[in-house]
């Protein structure tokens, strides 16, 4: 746990109310979304908000009844509730941004005032997986009856602020801002009423918020919306300044979370999530202040910014530790906003940018900045080769062109520890990848539920050690805890090679298995062609040993050859893995995981057993080679 004195106390500047959109005035607005309208580069996108608006015009606004609201409590699914929540939040994304574009037609405004309208009418903008449920056994005695009890009345309200509480709020702010006149009185009344009782209001005068202090995503995200529509609404020059300390201090928290290499731990999608809305609300905080505060200025922050140029192995396949999705489209306006303010930063190809309306929450703040901060111009580079060790996250990344031109080989492995945010237990877990395939894979997230973040999250398989490439230790699995960590050894990094040597006995239970000492060596040869990864585990026990199992998670069916190899085999090249088959066996199990959306894959364990229990010696050493085909 970091020390509380590691978060400085902003201090921040008295605040005058201002304009979080300046210095743009309303005739360069105007002429933007002119260009938008008529310009053949912003064709696609237009195509995009007009498709999207239609689809919804095309069905009425979901309906978020009781039933749905308290799935949640009954057996703990998330999904059946947010579906519909979410097809609201998009329905708003895209109606809102068709009037931007097409602001002359009533029909696409009286489509918007609807959602709208909806929106305000919602019993809680949170989700119920974050609602704070009273328990059914709570009895609540108030001796007046007009003076009832302050936490269960806003509970009756639906007033909470969870994360799409705060990012309702600060859609609504700012649509409400860019739309202008255009939306009747009664609708910016409205807005700015429900904005202020469900968010600004219990804000400034309830909490502290357990996110406030939070070293995650949530505390960007929170903290970052409830600044930006306090920005967009909040007269009072005082009030605003003491809210925004407050946001401030809470955006300090969020980036103590990150060590100074820049790794977002959460895995690649939180990075887009909480950085992006850190960036979002700094942008409009910068304008508004005039420059005199800039959320951009530390070493720190130009790090974290540079993160996505390490969080992908070839084209849209991430480096998907944690609960990352294995594979997921760039937001391109958010990757160019960084370039421009950090010019060494890579850009993506453009060809490897997200639809409009590819996030499933349909937020409206990141589909914005994806068109407001979008260059036709940069068309953008593949990511780089060569091999880059993060020592804070202790993540190794490397990269190789293929000498045809064919793609890229990657090679990804970790350290770190088992108390991590959206934590797996996978120290020492990694991931061969090549022809846009990750042959050894890590699974990245499932699907949420309460299970999935209660006791029994190590039971699913993505979670638990038992779905990553790491071994099964006397027939135990990696333990949950930040003692239960890896510690580096040595690590060397030489062009497109690399090493990186591990001891992590300390992630099993060793009064359990006996296990002293597991120092897992990585030895990436990333300049041979083809590449090849020798692995060499190297165990030590209290006594007799224990039975070990190698287990690897492939993404294609391992085919044992009989000769000491097991072939994984790819559209274009294989990976084969070689080992010594007088001490072991191949055993090859399929295994389902669903994943994020609800989807059953079928993935594989490839796990090598002893073929004996005639090892008597406490120390053993295991070595194993995956090479690819050219």
């Amino acid at each position: 746990m970091v020390s509380e004195r590691s978060v400085r106390s902003p201090v921040t500047p008295s605040f005058r109310g201002g304009d979080p959109l300046r210095p743009y005035e309303r005739e360069e607005w105007e002429a933007y979304w002119r260009r938008v309208r008529e310009d053949d580069a912003y064709a696609a996108l237009r195509k995009e908000i007009r498709e999207e608006a239609e689809h919804h015009d095309a069905e009425s606004v979901p309906a978020l009844t009781w039933e749905l609201f308290r799935r949640w409590t009954v057996d703990g699914d998330r999904q059946t509730y947010e579906t519909a929540y979410f097809r609201r939040r998009k329905r708003l994304t895209a109606h809102a941004l068709r009037l931007l574009v097409w602001p002359e037609e009533a029909r696409f405004r009286d489509a918007l005032c609807e959602t709208i309208w909806a929106v305000c009418d919602e019993f809680s903008w949170c989700l119920p997986a974050h609602f704070p449920w009273p328990a059914e056994s709570e009895i609540v005695d108030v001796e007046d009856d007009f003076a009832p009890d302050e936490e269960a009345l806003n509970r009756f309200s639906g007033l909470h602020i969870d994360l799409f509480a705060a990012e309702t709020a600060f859609a609504l702010a700012e649509i409400r801002r860019l739309a202008g006149r255009r939306l009747p009185r009664l609708i910016r009344d409205r807005i700015r009423y429900e904005v202020f009782r469900r968010v600004l209001i219990p804000f400034a005068h309830g909490g502290p918020y357990a996110w406030e202090t939070a070293r995650h995503n949530w505390a960007a995200v929170c903290a970052g919306s409830v600044g930006a529509a306090a920005l967009y609404l909040m007269r009072d020059d005082r009030r605003l300044s003491e809210l925004l300390q407050r946001v401030l201090r809470s955006l300090e928290y969020f980036l103590d979370g990150y060590g100074e290499d820049g790794v977002c731990r959460e895995g690649y999608n939180y990075w887009v999530y909480g950085f992006g809305f850190y960036t979002y609300f700094a942008d409009l905080l910068l304008r508004h202040s005039e420059g005199r505060i800039d959320l951009f200025a530390s070493e720190k922050v130009r790090k974290i910014a540079a993160f996505q140029q390490y969080a992908f192995l070839s084209g849209t396949y991430t480096v998907s530790f944690s609960d990352a999705l294995p594979q997921t489209p760039v937001f391109l306006g958010l990757a160019h906003f960084l370039h421009r303010r950090f010019p060494d930063l890579v850009v993506p190809e453009s060809g490897l940018g997200a639809p409009l309306f590819a996030d499933h929450c349909g937020r409206w703040a990141p589909a914005l900045r994806n068109i407001i901060w979008y260059d036709p111009k940069q068309q953008g580079i593949r990511w780089p080769e060569g091999t880059v060790y993060l020592p804070d996250a202790q993540w190794l990344v490397c990269r190789r062109a293929a000498e045809d031109g064919s793609g890229i080989y990657a090679f990804a492995a970790k350290g770190g520890h088992n108390d991590e945010p959206h934590n797996h237990n996978d120290v020492g877990s990694f991931i061969l990848h090549a022809d846009g395939r990750s042959f050894i894979t890590d699974l990245g997230c499932g699907l949420y539920s309460a299970a999935y973040f209660g006791r029994e999250r190590y039971t699913f398989l993505c979670n638990g050690s038992q779905g990553h490439s790491v071994p099964i230790v006397g027939g135990l699995f990696q333990r949950a805890g930040a003692d239960a960590r890896a510690a580096v050894r040595s690590v060397r990094t030489d062009g497109l090679n690399a090493r990186l040597v591990l001891e992590a006995a300390a992630a099993y239970d060793a009064a359990a298995c006996g296990l002293c000492e597991w120092v897992r060596t990585f030895d990436w040869r990333g300049a041979e062609t083809p590449p090849r990864l020798v692995l060499e585990d190297g165990f030590m026990f209290d006594g007799r040993p224990a039975d070990v199992v190698e287990r690897f998670i492939c993404s294609v069916l391992p085919e044992p050859c009989g000769d000491g190899r097991v072939a994984l085999r790819g559209r274009t090249r294989d990976l084969v893995v070689s080992y010594d088959a007088l001490r072991w066996e191949p055993v090859v199990t399929p295994l389902v995981h669903m994943d994020h959306f609800g989807n059953s894959d079928v993935c594989y364990a490839l796990d090598f057993r002893q073929r004996s229990r005639s090892v008597t010696d406490a120390q053993a050493v295991f070595r194993l080679e995956f090479a690819f085909t050219a």
